[in-house]
């Protein structure tokens, strides 16, 4: 069972787990450096611990311990260094099941924290398309597929681009040649030639068609392609492949 304090109190700081997780980790540490038979002493100076944690914190989560016979928190005497730790008796066992629980609790939400977090972003440089570090194509220098796919970064994320909404030149407005530009020629075909097929056309437009197309954004994360079904193993061989093409060098 995960300490209940964690769940009703230190949660509502976002900050719970981590919380937890470094008074269990350093009394483990503690529990390392002594005889199996000693009692140890829980620091509660807050500068001990891999994050800032209030005195009052770790003692309730030492109290919570003791509720469920993990420790029993003694009294102190004169072999008691300072007011700044308590002398607490560890019943290891018991300990090293609800350290194993937090520890795997602990690396599941970092693992959440990377997926939301890992970011692809789409960047023009020098008339390449880059995502990330992955060189995806080299548009022509005289041609209209860049300049399609600039229109299309130029709306905000998940807007939907029909051809007959497009601007036309005779509008005045910026990308008014583009659609002249491209004539007939489809929306998915002017893609798949940018170097967007497969996984990666799948991650970057969820809607794609000859005469609309709705585009994800510049950047999007490992969660936002998990969500889309994308399967991120072959993605990220698609986007090694195109760079070796690219890239020969």
């Amino acid at each position: 069972m995960i300490i209940r304090y964690l769940l009703e109190k230190l949660d509502k700081e976002e900050q719970g787990l981590r919380k937890v997780w470094a008074i269990l980790q350093h009394i483990k540490e503690t529990l390392e450096l002594s005889e199996p038979s000693d009692s140890i002493l829980a620091s509660l100076n807050p500068e001990d611990y891999d994050i800032k944690i209030p005195p009052v914190q770790i003692i309730a989560v030492l109290e919570d311990l003791q509720k469920r016979g993990i420790l029993k928190i003694l009294k102190k005497n004169e072999s008691t260094p300072s007011q700044n730790a308590k002398p607490v008796e560890i019943d290891r066992g018991k300990f090293n099941s609800e350290y194993k629980e937090v520890e795997n609790r602990a690396k599941k939400e970092k693992l959440e924290e990377i997926q939301e977090t890992e970011k692809f972003e789409i960047t023009i440089k020098d008339r390449e398309i880059w995502i990330n570090d992955y060189l995806l194509s080299k548009p022509h220098a005289v041609g209209s597929n860049l300049e399609f796919f600039e229109y299309i970064c130029s709306k905000p994320p998940n807007t939907l681009i029909a051809r007959d909404k497009m601007p036309n030149i005779g509008d005045g407005i910026e990308y008014g040649y583009t659609k002249e530009a491209i004539k007939k020629k489809g929306f998915i075909k002017i893609l798949n030639e940018l170097g967007f097929k497969g996984e990666i056309l799948k991650a970057f437009f969820p809607k794609r068609g000859k005469n609309i197309v709705v585009y994800r954004g510049n950047r999007i994360t490992k969660k936002d392609l998990e969500k889309a079904g994308v399967k991120i193993p072959l993605f990220l061989k698609e986007l090694e492949v195109a760079h070796l093409k690219n890239s020969p060098e």
